[in-house]
């Protein structure tokens, strides 16, 4: 955690700012817009300086992970409800199905 949390800080200051934040959401592939950044930096902001220290980051990286988990579990529960004969994988009929039904 604490490698992840010296990468991000890029002026070396001891905390994560917005701008810090949003470079390594991206870095993970999202594309949160500014206030989404600056949201999410507030709900784990304790002391209210505007910025992460370790600890605060350690909590959101972990609300992060729990959250990436339970999406990770929804779409398994959805493709496994498709993938009838349990090979795995979805076949032309499986996933034309799952593609048709809309979620249902």
């Amino acid at each position: 955690m604490r490698e992840v949390f010296e990468y991000l800080d890029k002026d070396k200051s001891g905390s994560i700012d917005d701008k810090e934040l949003i470079l390594g959401l991206r870095i993970l592939g999202l594309n949160p817009t500014e206030g989404e950044v600056r949201e999410l930096l507030h709900s784990q902001d304790r002391n209210n300086d505007g910025l992460l220290d370790l600890n605060e980051f350690s909590s959101l990286f972990e609300e992060c992970k729990s959250i990436s988990q339970v999406n990770m579990d929804s779409v398994k529960q959805y493709f496994d409800q498709f993938d009838r004969d349990n090979s795995g994988y979805l076949d032309v009929n499986e996933l034309r199905e799952a593609l048709t039904s809309g979620g249902e």
